[in-house]
């Protein structure tokens, strides 16, 4: 992450700068969570936001390429649409540890965005080694940029195996803010949300 952001903000200024201070279309909660980050790093901060999601890649959408992509929230011109693609991988590929590999990689990559310096090692702590003759010269230099991740986006699909959440069929409970049952919801879009209220409320049912 730290190289898209380095190499698409930092190296041009002017649209550092646009990018970074437009917020008038970000999303009350999205900029609410900056604010406190920015609160806490003592410092103003550009909102990352990271997009998980399978796009069909064949002609008969038999094959799918999970991708990972970032973007800047909050941007109402030009950039709002930019996506910078992270990783994209078959389907096929994907095993169980695949998304703990990734998600390590880009945490280590949020981090150096965060405290806003270039690596001084590998993600896994490890030297770096004769294909890292670029990032080995920035070691510990400023990255020109600090930033924080304002918001991840995804369909259900993708927080049940990325993240762990419970998946619509789960019989022990399929929401991840109470434990209500698939035979408790129905096609209702409001169902889980009066749940939430009746068992807030004392009024459950």
């Amino acid at each position: 992450i730290y190289i898209y952001i380095y190499i698409y903000i930092t190296i041009n200024m002017h649209l550092y700068m646009k990018v970074r201070h437009d917020r008038a279309g970000m999303d009350p909660l999205t900029l609410k969570h900056l604010v406190s980050c920015e609160a806490s790093a003592g410092s103003r901060l550009l909102a990352l936001g990271i997009w998980g999601d399978g796009v069909p890649c064949n002609w008969d959408r038999s094959e799918s390429a999970e991708c990972f992509t970032m973007n800047f929230p909050g941007q109402s011109g030009e950039f709002k649409p930019l996506r910078l693609p992270l990783t994209a991988l078959s389907r096929k590929q994907i095993s169980e540890h695949t998304w703990f590999d990734i998600l390590g990689v880009l945490s280590w990559s949020l981090r150096l965005a965060a405290a806003g310096v270039w690596p001084v090692a590998r993600h896994d702590a490890s030297a770096f080694g004769k294909a890292d003759c670029h990032r080995a010269k920035q070691a510990g230099q400023p990255l020109g940029v600090r930033a924080a991740l304002a918001e991840v986006r995804g369909d259900w699909k993708m927080f049940g195996e990325v993240f762990g959440f419970p998946k619509w069929n789960t019989k022990a409970g399929v929401c991840w803010r109470c434990n209500c049952r698939p035979d408790q919801v129905s096609g209702n879009t409001n169902t889980t949300q009066t749940i939430h209220v009746q068992r807030n409320s004392g009024r459950e049912r």
